[in-house]
């Protein structure tokens, strides 16, 4: 079974499909879903400005990003939904045979369908193509998050260690903390564009939920981070990929 789905391409409309899981056929894979063409060169070069700038920590976890093969465990699956022969490659698979889904995906003209989404509506769980469970803006805003909390206290330490570093040498005067100041603000600048660059890398995965929550007609799909929803509603005794690789809602 082979699957090639352009994930940058997905934004909907989407089609659906709903019925019994039958000819069940599940593979688990080892697969490089992660980077596309020019990923890999674009992450080296934030790498090297990182490191220009003294940011060794990012810029070492950004090399060794662009070295790795990324290669991580995803799902192939194969079933019947009535007459409708569906395939995808899936996060996770925690259904079985017999259970009644809905799937969401693409028809292609022999007939099959290729799911990026399949959801058990009486369960509320939801498993998609990998790293799919953010919207757009739901995206941007974790992205932003993540940064300041790195950005904020490394820039005040970077700026106090400096301050002590030249309190003997010279009086202190506005100028002077006039000059650590820009030196802050541009940490968190630095900080700020090489995470929206990195950022930048998983848009096509929350432009791809998007179409995947409008076509399930969920309001404000844009807005909707599907691991802090499990999170809010998870039970005693759940799987621990559920909110990882697969998810409540």
């Amino acid at each position: 079974m082979k699957i090639e789905v352009d994930v940058s391409s997905e934004r909907g409309p989407l089609d659906t499909e709903t019925g019994t899981i039958s000819d069940l056929r599940v593979k688990h894979v080892v697969e490089n879903v992660f980077w596309r063409e020019g990923d890999r060169s674009g992450i080296a070069a934030t790498g090297a400005i990182a490191a220009a700038l003294g940011l060794s920590g990012p810029a070492a976890g950004m090399a060794m990003m662009s070295a790795e093969e990324m290669a991580e465990p995803v799902t192939r699956v194969e079933f019947r939904l009535g007459e409708t022969q569906v395939e995808g490659l899936l996060w996770n698979w925690p259904f079985s045979e017999g259970d009644r889904v809905k799937v969401v995906g693409k028809r292609v003209e022999d007939g099959k369908f290729f799911a990026l989404s399949v959801l058990d509506e009486n369960k509320r769980l939801i498993v998609s193509y990998p790293h799919v469970s953010t919207g757009s803006w739901a995206h941007w805003v974790g992205v932003m998050k993540y940064t300041l909390m790195f950005s904020l206290p490394s820039a005040a330490l970077y700026v106090l260690v400096a301050g002590f570093g030249s309190i003997n040498e010279t009086p202190w005067e506005w100028s002077s903390l006039r000059r650590f100041f820009y030196i802050f603000l541009s940490c968190v600048s630095v900080s700020c564009f090489i995470g929206i660059r990195i950022g930048s890398r998983f848009t096509r995965y929350a432009r791809m939920a998007d179409a995947i929550f409008k076509s399930l007609g969920w309001a404000n799909g844009k807005y909707l981070n599907l691991r802090r929803i499990t999170n809010l509603k998870k039970r005693a005794g759940d799987h621990p990929a559920l909110g990882d690789t697969y998810f409540r809602y």
